[in-house]
């Protein structure tokens, strides 16, 4: 096996270096993908071909794209199997695969869940661009009425697990194929918010509905999966393969970004970073050789909405992409967009957001000399080199770093279903255990209606429910949206307090009209003044650049998923009981904060105004990253959108409704038109 594998390696490198390689050697040694097909074909090569031909993908009709061996077989036990385990190496083509039996199978109904809006959005649009899916209804709504459904309607929707259970009670009552993407997430523990509403959409498809289920994911060995029937199907096939280089001779770091320089300057490249900060830190050994700066209206666009500090704009500005999770959405479409087709950046740094499916094919990938964490999570590790190499482009995937990681890649990783285990199990299922709801409601002094209420609007657990109306029943000092941070911490344990601190500043910031200095009112209607606010209530030195990333991954993290929730929870609360005894000053705290947000973050102050629909739209927008207020969209144009949306739609769907009215609207064009050049071409 090991001369295999070698031969095999030979193959492909030669490959990458444009040799020409026998069709015949590439059979032998599965590398079907690479076939040349000519008119001077032997006998033994016109049988490869034919045989070749019989595994072609059907779904792609504007070339020609055949499965190898091992991938026909993947198709085939999907076929075969109604609960599917996929686990494979990042560049299997998994996705391409499910895609193939969508195409072929037709199920009537799917679910197809995956880890982020981003990926989300990405993933319908490779759906809704290829004319094979026209028949399907692809949407991520917050809703889908029953009575809007059609005969015979094929529906897929494409979301995060939050988005669908949202929609999940009104889909039809039969699933016919339900994909979880990433499917390792199911690891995490259902204690964690995010890892409850996964693990809950887990055994929402075994438990009632969906005829086929698949889980996708990287090579691992996978425990308590058998208790639910799956069965697994495991490959290391992988139609590219890797070069491992170590860079730690001499000056380690110089030599590292000289070599960075060097073959990013050849091919695309992708750098690994830890966390945002370690990009803020390290900005001028990243930018080391980069010495012209770059102009363009996305740069100004950056400059302008956030600072000229962000070290996303100073290295923008010097040519070189970021991709993290705590940016807009829309940033981080138009990062992807530019590394995949601009040649001028050759170079994207990034964090796990990279990791986790996003469309990056690379030549290379470096790890940052200061990386530690990704060595830490073996997972993460091989799905990140996973990003070197793509089949058509880099047969081979170089990976470079200061550490000799092949050793580390050799370990098994054992991914354990979260909800195999009785006490995670135990946080699902108690939520639905009438003693426990009896007894929460008499506690709490509410009706069981109400509870389910609070059940269908937010998917939380009844312990993290019991602890929402505990901390809404407690004292505060004074009325102060900056106590929100610290009741949330009491109630979701991964909110740590280092968070709160921080966010004890970055919610003012965020939600805030103005702030006094010295009796000076100042306005916190830009980045300029928000980091001011930042700096003059925090004594510990601080960049401005990660300031910026505090404030964005309080916007994009904490307020939706850690502080929100109470919100909703405790305004729906008083309304349904005006004299529930709510702790003093949180009433009126939840009230100043629901305030701000629908004027700080909806970017409306009469949300009354707005129908169910075009709050929808609004929260779609907002998701995406467009700053609402009079000047980018007013009611007006929202109903323009909802006029150009059918039924069911997406977020995919209103920005192409945006890009319509840019160069159709009677009465708005000119502000469609700018809200299209700043946010989406």
């Amino acid at each position: 096996m090991a001369d295999y594998n070698r031969k095999r390696k030979q193959l492909l490198m030669l490959l990458d270096e444009n040799v020409k390689v026998s069709n015949l050697d590439l059979g032998m040694y599965d590398l079907t993908p690479y076939y040349n097909e000519s008119s001077d074909q032997s006998l033994v090569e016109k049988i490869l071909f034919v045989k070749n031909d019989l595994r072609q993908v059907k779904h792609i009709k504007d070339k020609k794209i055949c499965f190898a061996p091992e991938q026909d077989e993947a198709l085939e036990f999907l076929k075969e199997n109604d609960r599917c385990l996929l686990s494979a190496p990042t560049s299997f083509g998994k996705t391409l695969i499910v895609k193939e039996y969508i195409y072929r199978e037709k199920p009537a109904c799917i679910v197809y869940i995956v880890p982020t809006n981003s990926l989300a959005y990405e993933l319908e649009n490779s759906f809704k661009s290829n004319s094979s899916f026209l028949s399907y209804s692809i949407f991520d709504r917050k809703k889908l009425e029953i009575d809007e459904l059609l005969n015979d309607e094929s529906l897929l929707f494409i979301g995060t697990q939050e988005k669908y259970l949202e929609i999940k009670d009104s889909l039809p009552n039969e699933i016919d194929l339900f994909v979880i993407d990433e499917a390792y997430k199911l690891k995490e523990s259902a204690k964690n918010q995010r890892g409850y509403k996964l693990s809950q959409s887990f055994l929402d498809s075994v438990t009632n509905k969906s005829k086929k289920i698949f889980l996708l994911s990287p090579n691992a060995n996978f425990s308590g999966f058998e208790k639910y029937e799956f069965k697994n199907f495991s490959s290391s096939y992988n139609p590219v393969d890797k070069i491992f280089h170590i860079i730690d001779n001499g000056d380690a770091d110089k030599n590292f970004f000289e070599k960075l320089y060097e073959e990013m300057q050849k091919n695309k490249t992708i750098l690994y970073c830890d966390t945002p900060k370690m990009i803020n830190d390290t900005f001028n050994k990243i930018c080391l050789h980069f010495n012209e700066d770059k102009c363009n209206d996305f740069i100004s666009l950056l400059e302008k909405e956030y600072h000229p500090d962000w070290s996303v704009v100073k290295l923008l500005k010097k040519g070189i992409l970021v991709h993290h999770g705590q940016m807009p959405k829309y940033v981080q479409n138009k990062m992807i967009n530019l590394f995949n087709k601009n040649d001028d950046f050759p170079l994207l740094v990034g964090t796990n957001s990279i990791s986790e499916g996003i469309n990056t094919p690379t030549k290379n990938l470096f790890i940052h000399p200061e990386c530690d964490q990704i060595f830490k999570e073996k997972l993460l590790l091989k799905n990140t080199i996973g990003r070197a190499g793509r089949l058509g482009e880099y047969p081979i995937g170089h990976i470079y770093s200061k550490k000799n990681i092949t050793d580390i890649l050799e370990d098994d990783v054992m991914i354990k279903l979260s909800v195999s285990n009785d006490e995670e199990l135990e946080e699902i299922e108690s939520s639905t255990d009438e003693k426990k709801i009896d007894a929460l409601c008499t506690n709490f002094e509410i009706d069981k209606e109400f509870y389910y209420k609070i059940r269908k609007n937010t998917h939380l657990s009844i312990r993290i429910i019991s602890k929402i109306l505990e901390v809404l029943k407690k004292d505060l000092k004074y009325r102060n949206i900056s106590n929100l941070p610290y009741m949330a911490k009491d109630v979701f344990e991964e909110y740590q307090k280092y968070l709160c601190e921080i966010d004890k500043i970055c919610i003012k910031g965020v939600l805030w009209d103005y702030f006094k200095k010295d009796n000076e009112i100042i306005k916190l209607n830009s980045y300029e003044n928000k980091i001011y606010y930042y700096k003059s209530i925090c004594k510990k030195n601080i960049s401005n650049s990660e300031i910026i990333d505090n404030y964005m991954r309080f916007t994009y993290s904490s307020l939706e998923y850690k502080i929100y929730p109470i919100i909703k929870i405790g305004m729906d609360l008083h309304n349904a009981y005006p004299e529930w005894k709510f702790g003093e000053n949180v009433l009126d705290t939840i009230g100043d904060f629901n305030k701000q947000y629908n004027t700080r973050i909806l970017g409306v102050s009469n949300l009354e105004n707005y129908s169910n629909e075009q709050k929808i739209i609004l929260q779609s927008l907002k998701d995406y990253g467009i700053l609402i207020n009079n000047d980018t969209i007013n009611l007006e144009m929202i109903i323009e959108i909802e006029d150009r949306l059918n039924v069911r739609y997406s977020t995919y769907d209103i920005i192409n409704a945006i890009k319509f009215l840019a160069k159709n609207s009677k009465n708005n064009k000119q502000k469609f038109k700018n809200l299209n050049d700043k946010y989406i071409d």
